[in-house]
């Protein structure tokens, strides 16, 4: 083994929640208000993208 840690870059709602501490009833509340970035396959099958949910994030940056 090298070491290397490979990190998902898709993540499910259960993911997101253990990594980001976004609980999955929040990330839903996001998702019908159109403010938190998905996809979506199917009717039940939402994924986010970590690089996506990086972004959005640092858009509630907060200076000072």
């Amino acid at each position: 083994m090298s070491g290397i840690v490979m990190e998902k870059v898709t993540l499910t709602p259960i993911d997101l929640e253990l990594q980001y501490g976004i609980k999955v009833s929040q990330q839903s509340h996001f998702r019908k208000k159109h403010k938190m970035p998905h996809s979506k396959i199917g009717k039940k099958n939402i994924f986010y993208s970590r690089r996506d949910i990086d972004a959005w994030i640092r858009t509630f940056k907060v200076e000072g």
